[in-house]
């Protein structure tokens, strides 16, 4: 599994919706900063105020049943539940680590749900960074809602992307503009130098605007306008 893919994979589990694209770019190169372990980051991951808003009063027991409601769209086993609210009580596993566990834990028709969960969330974090579509509280509550709808049949996996591309009116399978060619390569390698892409493709970069960021050299933010300029 790529990074991107384990980042990703995360935001399900443990926040129940896609990851947006800045933060799945943050925290795959954080990924790769510590050669793929993913414990080193868990914590980091999981302490945010987006937690503590739309999670922060749960139980634990609430906490841990919903990890199992967002990953396999079901209730947790008892002998499960009782398992992982015992670990985090005693200080042993954090809800953060205990919602990766659950994800590892997957076989079967788990197994395929999860993968289907997975493919609609990178289409749908792929839409938001081409489109630019907005990506809020609001667009968060509907991207839950899209999740908990897809299991473990090609037909729920369709509608799911159905819907995204509706919402963000942007056409993944069309043949893409030399703009959104070039925008694609640059979210998909890590640690590109944009200025040289540019070159080669024809298109200018101007520095200082704040219409997108993407990354320089090594890790380095640089906000860019992008304007192509006889590009064909």
């Amino acid at each position: 599994m790529s990074y991107t893919d384990t980042v990703q994979s995360m935001y399900i589990a443990y926040y129940g919706r896609p990851g947006d694209p800045q933060g799945v770019a943050y925290w795959a190169d954080r990924l790769a900063d510590v050669h793929g372990n993913l414990d080193a980051i868990l914590d980091a991951f999981g302490n945010s105020t987006e937690y503590i808003t739309r999670f922060g009063s749960l139980s634990t027991s609430d906490l841990v049943n919903r990890f199992y409601q967002q990953i396999f769209n079901r209730e947790a086993d008892e002998s499960g539940l009782n398992w992982y609210c015992s670990e985090y009580e005693a200080g042993r596993a954090s809800l953060v680590n205990i919602a990766k566990k659950i994800w590892d834990g997957a076989q079967g028709s788990d197994l395929v749900k999860i993968q289907n969960k997975l493919s609609v969330a990178e289409n749908f974090t792929d839409h938001v960074s081409l489109s630019g579509g907005p990506y809020g509280s609001a667009q968060i509550e509907q991207a839950v809602a899209l999740l908990k709808h897809v299991d473990a049949t090609v037909t729920s996996v369709a509608t799911a992307l159905d819907l995204i591309a509706e919402w963000y009116g942007y056409d993944l399978g069309a043949e893409p503009t030399a703009y959104e060619q070039f925008m694609l390569e640059l979210i998909n390698w890590e640690r590109m130098y944009p200025l040289d892409a540019a070159s080669y493709y024809g298109i200018t970069l101007n520095e200082g605007l704040p219409e997108g960021t993407l990354h320089s050299g090594p890790r380095q933010p640089l906000a860019m306008n992008l304007d192509i300029l006889d590009a064909a």
